[in-house]
């Protein structure tokens, strides 16, 4: 799903001069961008990934792509930050339970929003799509936590919109929130308990 960024980067690259082989082996030398499509491995038996993808075409670019590499369910965890473009948020409902078998709307930042004005708009959409299986979460690692006692072997369950963001911003008043660390702790605790 990243191949379009990196040919961008790499003709960009070229005519600017550079060594284009430097360059590529440079690339596939990367093993993980921090948030961005960032498999969480705790010893499940499902693929578990945290994802920056904040808008549709971001949905558009990676989900496709986990649901062909998906042999069970799509687990979606998402929502959406405050302050910003209104306009987005039933597409971004509508994109998710287009592609996912399982759609979890939670909190991302709301700023100085009503976070339950953000998650309505988003499960409007999701609702319009017709479908997913919605669920409305607005504690984040609640979230987190519904998502991996779903989740069942070959599934994948993907966190989306905050990649290695670490502060989720309710006003003034900030929380410490890893999404890699949270699912992380969130796998490990379901192991635990079977």
């Amino acid at each position: 799903h990243q191949v379009p960024n990196a040919m961008v980067a790499l003709t960009t690259l070229a005519a600017d001069g550079r060594d284009i082989h430097a360059a590529a082996a440079g690339m596939s030398s990367v093993a993980a961008i921090p948030g961005r499509c960032e498999r969480v491995e705790a010893g499940q038996d499902f693929t578990a990934i945290v994802d920056y993808m904040h808008n549709t075409a971001g949905q558009h670019s990676l989900l496709p792509f986990l649901r062909n590499m998906t042999a069970g369910r799509l687990i979606l965890v998402i929502g959406a930050t405050g302050g910003r473009d209104l306009g987005k948020r039933r597409p971004l409902g509508a994109t998710a339970a287009t592609y996912a078998d399982i759609v979890i709307v939670t909190d991302e930042s709301p700023l100085d929003e009503d976070p339950a004005q953000i998650r309505s708009q988003i499960l409007l959409g999701a609702q319009q799509a017709n479908g997913a299986q919605i669920f409305e979460i607005p504690d984040r690692r609640a979230a987190f936590d519904l998502a991996v006692t779903l989740a069942h072997r070959g599934d994948t369950v993907v966190t989306a919109g905050r990649g290695n963001d670490t502060l989720q911003r309710y006003g003034t008043r900030l929380i410490h929130f890893d999404d890699y660390a949270q699912l992380h702790q969130a796998i490990t605790e379901s192991l635990n308990q079977h």
